[in-house]
């Protein structure tokens, strides 16, 4: 087994040009290194490998964007690799080589998963092209996925993003056995702020309150929603009820301080038992806020297990 690397760092992106990280796999060693010195000379960062093996282990190792592959391979030929990439790395995109031009027809590669193909020998242009466009689409479907999943006034993630994570860190805890908590909270007497200041002066509000959450919470590891009105989550990864305890407290000062035209927040916060799904934890840590409202607001409940 062969596996060598040409300059691999981080990517980069600008309008008119974008960089990223390329995997080639050909059992044509010399043709690999050429390659990626084509690929380099572009700005990308590139490895090489010549076996299937070798490049399943470049991409348990690191995350790349684009993987180009020879079809005719000794061992595992390229649609056999091509599979396996997708059932693993299902967003990487793969650009097949080959030829024998005559065998395969653009139809046949697509069908089998490869999102380009590329018959040899082909000039460099040709190559940074076809990586270009592909650049562009991921660009584009990740931008458009961030909007799906983010509450425009807020900045923060909405109900659908509040949703999936919820089951997936409940199911990530239950396996690791450890704690997850809930915050819900709910913003005091905004009603009354809206019909006395108007909507655009609401949604400085409920902007605020996205900033204060994302301040209060630990980057990367937390995560903060706005799921209905002037309603918001937070969920607490590895966090007991006293911890958790201490970060709402902590959010319940801060918008306390500020207190736009009089209003405060209503806290509500609960723990992951040992059986009870993501909606109901999220359905105690509901309860908890309204809890919190109805024995007059600017207070944090908290509900143990019931």
């Amino acid at each position: 087994m062969v596996v060598y690397s040409v300059g691999l760092s981080d990517s980069s992106m600008t309008e008119s040009h974008l960089t990223a990280k390329l995997l080639v796999v050909d059992d044509d060693e010399a043709l690999g290194t050429m390659v990626c010195g084509l690929l380099s000379e572009h700005g990308h960062a590139c490895a090489s490998a010549t076996t299937a093996t070798a490049a399943l282990e470049l991409l348990e190792q690191q995350e790349l964007d684009v993987m180009l592959v020879d079809i005719r391979m000794p061992g595992t030929d390229g649609f056999r690799l091509l599979r396996q990439v997708k059932e693993r790395w299902p967003d990487l995109d793969v650009i097949m080589m080959t030829a024998y031009d005559m065998e395969y027809s653009y139809i046949d590669v697509i069908d089998a998963g490869a999102t380009d193909f590329l018959v040899k020998p082909f000039r460099s242009d040709e190559l940074q092209a076809k990586i270009q466009r592909i650049l562009r689409e991921r660009r584009l479907r990740a931008e458009l996925t961030a909007r799906s999943q983010h509450d425009s006034v807020s900045g923060l993630l909405n109900q659908r993003s509040l949703k999936q994570r919820l089951e997936e860190e409940v199911a990530r805890a239950r396996r690791q056995e450890r704690h997850l908590s809930v915050l819900v909270l709910d913003i005091d007497r905004f009603k009354d702020y809206n019909d006395r200041y108007g909507h655009l002066e609401g949604d400085g509000v409920l902007a605020a309150m996205g900033k204060i959450l994302a301040a209060s919470i630990r980057k990367n590891v937390d995560t903060a929603y706005r799921f209905g009105g002037d309603e918001f989550a937070v969920l607490l990864v590895e966090t007991d009820l006293s911890q958790a305890s201490c970060a709402a407290e902590r959010i319940r000062r801060t918008f306390a301080d500020w207190s736009p035209g009089g209003c405060t927040v209503s806290l509500g916060l609960a723990t992951l038992t040992g059986s009870e799904s993501a909606q109901d934890l999220l359905g105690r840590a509901d309860r908890a806020m309204f809890m919190a409202k109805r024995a007059g607001g600017d207070r944090v409940h908290l509900l143990a297990d019931e």
